[in-house]
Order: structure tokens, then C-alpha cells, then sequence
């Protein structure tokens, strides 16, 4: 383990803020781990219990309860997998950060099918285990707190009870998708390092036949063909290795306002669309000029594009249509930039078009939560101070944003 440095210590200090209120069960088999471990987790816990295996782990969880779980995977009696599916089989909600010396992917596939909320590679970065249960901390007490808010509302105004509870459910949902956005982010960064190199290894293969192949005697419409064959190989892994890069990107946590190229950001969330575009037989123009900016947080934006164009989709797909079409367009207008999303899906019904950006209103029938177009919303009002409305054509719908520049 690294040792602490300055920001580390803040780190500490952020982190022993929530976690002083939470009981932590730490399940390892190694002495050493475990020792360090625990020495630098009890002080900032309400309550530290240890377990030395799985099994152990599993009794203690049963007898004592505890607000979050650590745990390694190999051990002894009940390695740390099949400990969490039987916690699974009693509690599928209580937060679990697997730390593994394996990067092995059938075990982080496992993990990832076990619903846990962390994993992290020995040897164990100081600094990522404390941001990671600082991460799991802060949500925990988020949710106690919005458990607490759910019940001091419901006892003080009984009247207002369905209100009240519509307003919590929309906030644990943002809480839980925000949530599960972090996880992600860190299982793509485990993904993209564990396949660059693979990748790396092929493209650098792919070229040096290519060298050896002008050495070689073979007729040349064979040669043609293979050469054919090779260039689809290496543009294959050129797409791969862009993919993986808009992916890690999208799920960069930043808070940083700059000069975002609008096609361009457009563009990087169609590419990691294009499978299940090309599935539902749906084609993406991007009419958007070159020269159009606007400033505002690349992620926000994205997740914006990543939930109209995701829904044009589906319209697509409900409308029974073999193929479909979006048009995405942008253009100046004085003191802002109007960017239009317009799809030939069949349009939104009448009756719920003026509530679509309602938390509880969705477009996808029993398929839906409604929380992504609220989401949307938000971010063009809260982030990019613009608006965001949608209106029926003669084909589907077309959402028009509107943001300052």
C-alpha cells in the first residue's frame, strides 16, 4: 500500500466525516492486509468488525448487521464471491467493494453480475480505497438522510404524503443513477487497461505482416485481398481502441467548464452507439457546423445528447418501423445556439407531451422510469442556464435546446 501524502490526509478527514457514522465488516484472510487495513480504517468507522474468511464473514454479517462490506475474493472455507451471493440472497442493497489481487475478467464478471459497488486491484492504492468508500459513504448517509426526510414529512403532513414521496423517489433515483455512474466508471478503467495492451500487441502484429508480406512472392490478387482483409483488421481495432476512450471519457467525473466543440461532442456519443444503431436499423446526421461552440461540462452535455438520441431510438423501434432516422442540426441565433433533435419515430402522444420532462412522466410505457429526459432537463437549466422543449412534426419528435454563449 502507497504511503499517505498531504491530499490523502484530506482524503482522511473528508472521509471520516461519513464514515464515522457507518459500521464497516471487513472480511481478508491475509494477516499483513488485514492489519493494515484495520489499523487505518478503525479510527474513522462507528464500529470495525473483522472477519478471516468467508464464512466467518458471513456469520458475523448474519448475527451483527453493518452498513457496508469489504472483502477479498480467494479465501479459505468460502472465498469472497460465494460469501456475497448467500449476503445477496439476504440483502440486495447493503454497498460491497471487492479487493482482489486477481483482474482476472470471470471474476470481475462475476462481481459485477453480484451487484457490487467497488473493485479494487491489490496491491491497494491508498488513495483509491479512501475515495471509493468515501464515494459509498456519502451515498449511504445520503439515502439514510433521505429515509429521515420520507419519515419526519410523512408523520408532519399526512395530507401531502403522495407529494412528498414523489419528490424522495425522484431523488433517490438521480442519487442512485449518479451512484451507479462512479461504479461504472471505475469498471471501464479496469476494462480499457486490461485490453489495451492486448490491443496494442495485435495492431503492432497486423503491421508487421504487412512489412513481411512485401518480401513475399504471392500473386498479386491474392495479395490484394489479403491486404483488404488487414486494413478491415486494423480499422476494426482503431474503432475499438476510440470506443473505449469516448467510454472512459464519458465516465470521468469533472466539473470543469470550457469550450466544447458541439459536433464533435455529438459525434463521440454517436460512436458508442453505433451497435445498437445499427440493430435497430437507425441512422444518425449530424448537420451540426464545424465552427459552433458552447461552454459548458462534456460529460453533462453528452449524457444529454446520450438520452435524446437514445430515446429517438426507441421511439424508432416502438413505431414498428424497419429503419429510422435522426437529424441533429444547430445553428447561431444572437446570444445563443439553438440545436434541434429530430427523429421520424411517430411522435409523442398528445396527452403527455406538456409533463414529458415530469420525473414520473415516460415515454416508454412500462419500459421506462421518466428519469432521463427529467435528467436532461436539469442539466441544459442547472448547467448550460438554457431550456430544452419538444414539439410533434409531420414524422416524430424534435427537442429543441437552447443555450447561451
Amino acid at each position: 500500500m502507497s504511503r499517505g501524502s498531504k491530499n490523502a490526509l484530506v482524503d482522511i478527514k473528508a472521509l471520516s466525516k461519513e464514515s464515522r457514522k457507518l459500521e464497516l465488516l471487513y472480511v481478508e484472510d491475509e494477516q499483513q492486509s488485514r492489519d493494515v487495513i484495520e489499523s487505518m480504517l478503525k479510527p474513522i468507522f462507528k464500529k470495525l468488525e473483522v472477519a478471516k474468511d468467508g464464512a466467518e464473514g458471513l456469520i458475523k454479517f448474519k448475527e451483527l448487521g453493518c452498513d457496508l462490506i469489504i472483502t477479498d475474493i480467494k479465501m479459505p472455507y468460502m472465498n469472497g464471491l460465494e460469501m456475497i451471493e448467500e449476503i445477496r440472497a439476504i440483502d440486495r442493497e447493503i454497498p460491497i467493494v471487492v479487493l482482489s489481487a486477481h483482474s482476472d475478467m470471470d471474476y470481475f464478471l462475476t462481481s459485477i453480475d453480484l451487484g457490487v459497488d467497488g473493485y479494487i486491484i491489490k496491491p491497494i492504492k491508498r488513495e483509491q480505497l479512501l475515495e471509493t468508500l468515501y464515494r459509498i459513504s456519502l451515498s449511504i448517509n445520503n439515502k439514510k438522510e433521505l429515509e429521515k426526510y420520507r419519515r419526519e414529512e410523512e408523520e408532519r403532513a399526512k395530507e401531502t404524503i403522495e407529494n412528498q414521496k414523489e419528490k424522495i423517489s425522484t431523488q433517490e433515483q438521480l442519487l442512485l443513477k449518479q451512484s451507479k455512474m462512479a461504479i461504472m466508471g471505475e469498471m471501464m478503467r479496469i476494462i480499457t487497461h486490461q485490453w489495451s495492451q492486448p490491443l496494442s500487441v495485435i495492431s503492432l502484429g497486423v503491421m508487421s505482416v504487412l512489412e513481411e508480406m512485401k518480401d513475399i512472392e504471392i500473386e498479386e490478387k491474392k495479395k490484394s485481398s489479403i491486404t483488404e482483409d488487414i486494413d478491415s483488421v486494423v480499422v476494426s481495432i482503431d474503432f475499438m481502441t476510440k470506443t473505449m476512450k469516448s467510454f472512459k471519457d464519458y465516465f470521468k467525473p469533472t466539473k470543469i467548464k470550457k469550450e466544447l466543440l458541439l459536433k464533435k461532442e455529438i459525434d463521440d456519443v454517436v460512436s458508442m452507439l453505433v451497435p445498437q444503431l445499427k440493430i435497430a436499423k437507425v441512422i444518425v446526421t449530424n448537420r451540426v457546423p464545424e465552427e459552433i461552440k458552447i461552454v459548458g461540462i462534456s460529460n453533462e452535455l453528452k449524457q444529454v445528447i446520450l438520452n435524446l438520441l437514445a430515446n429517438s431510438r426507441d421511439a424508432i423501434k416502438s413505431s414498428g418501423k424497419s429503419s429510422g432516422d435522426i437529424v441533429v442540426e444547430a445553428k447561431r441565433q444572437e446570444d445563443r445556439v439553438v440545436i434541434s433533435f429530430c427523429d421520424n419515430g411517430g411522435g409523442i402522444p398528445e396527452e403527455i407531451i406538456d409533463r414529458v420532462f415530469d420525473s414520473d412522466i415516460t415515454t416508454k410505457g412500462e419500459n421506462g422510469s421518466g428519469i432521463g429526459l427529467y435528467m436532461s432537463k436539469m442539466i441544459i437549466e442547472e448547467s448550460f442556464g438554457g431550456k430544452i422543449e419538444v414539439k410533434n412534426n409531420k414524422e416524430g419528435a424534435c427537442f429543441i435546446i437552447e443555450v447561451m454563449i
